[in-house]
C-alpha cells in the first residue's frame, strides 16, 4: 500500500493488519509523514510493526506516486455473500479483464464512495490488487471487498438468486442508461479497455445497456463509464 491517503485510511480502518512501515528518510520535513511517522514509532516501540527509514529508490521500486510512505499490510475486505440477502439497495460491480492499474484504481474508488460493498474481477489478463492501484483507490481498498473470478456465469446466476439485475454496459446496448428504472439490487458489468464486455459475459446479463454521447465511434474511458453508471443507480435508489 503507498501513498498518504491510501495509507492513513488503513490506519484508520485496519490497523492491526499493519505489519511494517516504510517512510522516506527525510519524513520529519513533512507535517502528514511526521503524523504517520509519530504512530508507527509508538507502534514499532510496543512491538505491534516494524518501521523504517528508506530511500527514495526502495520506495520508487514498489510504484510510482508513493509519496514517501508504504504500509505492508497482511489482510483485505472479505466478501460476505450474506450482505446480499438484505433487501436494500444495493449496487455490485463485475469488471471483464480490466488491465491498467490507474483505471481499476478509479474504479475501486469509486465503487467505494457510491456505497458497493463488493467488486468482481478476472483472475487471468486483467490488472491485480498492486500498490499502485491501492494508492489511486485513496482508500476503496479498505472498504470495498474484491473477489477474484475465472468464470462469472456461477457469479451471476447467484446474484440473480438474491434478487439483482444485471447489467452490462455497451455500445450495443438498445436501451440507454438514462431511460432506465432500476431495481433496488443492481448488477454492473464493464468491460476491458477498448475491448468492451467479453460475449459470453454479455449473454449472461439480464439487459445490454448503452450510455449517451453525441460521437459515435468512440467510447468511454472503463472507469467514466462504471462511475456514470454507478452515479445513477445511486441517484435512482440510494441517495
Amino acid at each position: 500500500m503507498i501513498g498518504i491517503h491510501a495509507c492513513e485510511e488503513v490506519q484508520k480502518v485496519r490497523p492491526r493488519a499493519i505489519s511494517e512501515i516504510w517512510l522516506k528518510q527525510d519524513w520529519v520535513r513533512s507535517e502528514q509523514l511526521s503524523k504517520i511517522g509519530e504512530w508507527a514509532g509508538q507502534k514499532a516501540q510496543a512491538g505491534k510493526l516494524e518501521f523504517k527509514e528508506v530511500g527514495e529508490k526502495k520506495l520508487a521500486d514498489l510504484g510510482r506516486g508513493h509519496q514517501g510512505v508504504a504500509f505492508f499490510v497482511s489482510e483485505e475486505p472479505q466478501l460476505n455473500w450474506s450482505i446480499f440477502e438484505q433487501e436494500k439497495p444495493q449496487q455490485v460491480v463485475i469488471l471483464d479483464g480490466i488491465e491498467d492499474p490507474q483505471n481499476l484504481g478509479a474504479m475501486l474508488r469509486t465503487t467505494w464512495l457510491m456505497g458497493s460493498q463488493a467488486l468482481f474481477t478476472t483472475e487471468d489478463r486483467a490488472v491485480g490488487l498492486t500498490p499502485t492501484v491501492c494508492k489511486v483507490a485513496c482508500g476503496g481498498a479498505e472498504h470495498v471487498a474484491i473477489s477474484t473470478q475465472n468464470n462469472f456465469t456461477p457469479v451471476l446466476k447467484k446474484l440473480k438468486k438474491h434478487g439483482f439485475w444485471v447489467y452490462g454496459l455497451a455500445e450495443s446496448g438498445e436501451k440507454g442508461l438514462y431511460e432506465l428504472k432500476l431495481p433496488e439490487k443492481v448488477a454492473w458489468v464493464v468491460g476491458a479497455e477498448g475491448k468492451g464486455v467479453r460475449k459470453a459475459v454479455l449473454k449472461e446479463c439480464d439487459e445490454v445497456v448503452s450510455i449517451p454521447q453525441i460521437e459515435g465511434g468512440s467510447s468511454y474511458n472503463a472507469s467514466v463509464s462504471l462511475a456514470l453508471a454507478l452515479g445513477e443507480g445511486y441517484r435512482q435508489n440510494i441517495g
